[in-house]
């Protein structure tokens, strides 16, 4: 997709299919669907991308963004809106009573990555007005930057999924399994 930002600089968003396959099983689940890790204000990515308080918050960081040597760098932005929009999965440590963090259990995000998790539910997954995307620049070869989207969930950035992400930010998730409040 296209957009135009308002300093008239044409830039292209881009989510692989593989991608929004990928979302649509994680965070796009449907707005009925009260889950961790989900949103409820868009049905799926291509709704996200069309609504204009979206694109108002992505023409601020992606103008931004422009101002500096982007090539080929990934870009963690995180986008506030005035209203809720989904359900957080992460959870700060320090927030949690013991009997709490003495359910947690340790789960491999992937084979460079682990946290704490939260039993399924103990804990509402707390509403967020927070979205984060994940996103790397191109310069395309008719002179427009193009930002490829990696991921994009609700809550705020936590960082590159790498080592003990409990020992290292003292985040706890929940499963996208857990009920939201």
């Amino acid at each position: 997709m296209y957009i135009t930002l308002s300093n008239g600089e044409k830039v292209q968003i881009f989510l692989s299919r593989i991608q929004a396959e990928r979302l649509t099983g994680t965070c796009f689940r449907g707005k009925e669907r009260q889950l961790a890790g989900n949103f409820f204000r868009w049905p799926h990515f291509a709704a996200f991308l069309k609504d204009p308080e979206v694109q108002e918050r992505l023409d601020e960081k992606l103008i931004a963004l422009l101002n500096e040597p982007i090539e080929g760098r990934e870009h963690r932005i995180e986008l506030e809106f005035d209203d809720v929009v989904g359900w957080d999965s992460v959870l700060e440590r320090s927030e949690l009573s013991k009997e709490v963090l003495d359910r947690c259990r340790p789960r491999s995000f992937n084979q460079d990555a682990c946290a704490l998790f939260v039993p399924d539910g103990w804990i509402p997954a707390p509403k967020t007005s927070v979205v984060t995307v994940v996103m790397r620049s191109y310069l395309h070869s008719d002179g427009h930057w193009k930002f490829v989207i990696y991921t994009i969930y609700p809550g705020e950035d936590v960082g590159r999924l790498q080592g003990d992400m409990t020992e290292r930010h003292g985040l706890v998730w929940l499963s996208w399994r857990n009920p939201g409040e």
